[in-house]
């Protein structure tokens, strides 16, 4: 068995992924031209609803599927709390 095949194969591959990883680490993407499609629709994590990607919060519970609608609502609490001061 004095093939080198194996020893080319293992070293290709672990160059390719070696590289693939600098070049994350430098926040260089390969593929930025091929974006990946987002799902045109969310669950709710309380209920279980499908919602429309456009909604920030469930239609059944109000659930905040979003990070911008927890913002919302901290907001909205916090000037609530100010106008009872």
């Amino acid at each position: 068995m004095n093939s080198k095949q194996p020893a080319r194969y293992i070293k290709r591959r672990t160059a390719n992924n070696l590289k693939m990883q600098i070049l994350q680490r430098e926040g260089i993407g390969l593929d930025e031209g091929i974006a990946k499609p987002k799902p045109a629709v969310i669950s709710c994590h309380r209920c279980n609803v499908v919602n429309s990607r456009e909604n920030m919060f469930c239609s059944k519970c109000t659930y905040p599927l979003v990070p911008e609608a927890y913002d919302i609502l901290k907001e909205s609490e916090r000037n609530e709390i100010e106008q009872m001061n």
